[in-house]
């Protein structure tokens, strides 16, 4: 993803764990869509409220890589979440993502 989407100051989950700016937030991305180089990310609903933005997604794809010390399985899988993102000056600042982990790791 273009490193133009992501604030200086970029963080990952209620400030607990800091990104690495917009680099941060691009390896962030582009980890996720290495593991499924297939996958798509449909918005289900989008939501605005002031510099607040609620995505709720359905990501697919065919988990070919490795996602964060899980091995590729080579079957495809669904996954719903849902995104909260904080805004500052029309670039992510802030963001944190809601999941099911082990319903992802059910479809293995």
């Amino acid at each position: 993803m273009a490193l133009e989407n992501w604030a200086r100051n970029w963080s990952c989950g209620k400030g607990a764990r800091p990104g690495d700016g917009p680099k941060g937030g691009s390896a962030f991305a582009e980890m996720y869509f290495a593991a499924g180089p297939d996958a798509v990310c449909e918005v289900v609903t989008q939501v605005q409220a002031g510099d607040t933005l609620a995505i709720e997604w359905t990501w697919s794809g065919t988990h070919t890589g490795d996602i964060e010390g899980w091995p590729a399985t080579g079957k495809h899988f669904t996954l719903e979440g849902c995104n909260i993102i904080k805004l500052d000056g029309g670039k992510i600042r802030e963001e944190r993502s809601y999941w099911d982990w082990d319903s992802l790791r059910a479809q293995a």
